[in-house]
């Protein structure tokens, strides 16, 4: 009889494969990591490959959760802080080449490069590349019969938090 993972060693898991680490290493199947694009090396219809530096210091970077080790302590592997991406002609055009950092997310190692092109895969624009100026003004949002705590508003919560100004209306029905 096998039984099902514990909540912890699940929420364990579930961060080993989606936290920005700091280095890549053919033991782990998946990559989440935080890219500096240094350079494109190819690009075809529906292609891009770039070279890129896995960031060290990022502000996404995590080895731990929870008091546990994301990464095994030592690898007997030679590790190195260049790595070549491949991403999707999408993902180039909405992403990456809008700044020189992105996070690749859940990507394959394939022939020395990650892979962001395979399925469950992406990239993200890393917080270092995010608007530094607030919005001038106050943004207005509409919610139609949501109640008022729907996901969207506990997201517009933490985005006041963060200093955006919203003036957020609701409507719970007629």
């Amino acid at each position: 009889m096998t039984f099902p993972p514990s909540p912890v060693s699940h929420t364990i898991d579930v961060a080993k494969v989606y936290s920005t680490r700091s280095e890549i290493c053919p033991c782990n199947g998946f990559h989440t990591a935080e890219i500096h694009n240094r350079a494109v090396v190819t690009m075809a219809e529906h292609v891009v490959m770039i070279s890129g530096l896995v960031r060290k210091d990022g502000l996404c970077n995590s080895n731990a959760f929870g008091g546990n080790r994301l990464s095994p302590r030592k690898c007997p592997h030679d590790i190195d802080d260049r790595i070549q991406v491949r991403i999707s002609m999408d993902q180039w055009t909405h992403v990456v080449s809008k700044s020189s950092y992105f996070i690749v997310i859940h990507a394959r190692l394939i022939d020395g490069a990650l892979d962001a092109t395979v399925g469950g895969a992406g990239v993200l624009a890393s917080p270092t590349s995010r608007l530094s100026t607030s919005l001038q003004g106050q943004l207005s949002t509409f919610e139609l019969f949501a109640g008022g705590f729907s996901g969207w508003t506990h997201s517009l919560r933490r985005l006041q938090q963060l200093g955006y100004s919203f003036r957020h209306f609701v409507c719970t029905g007629f």
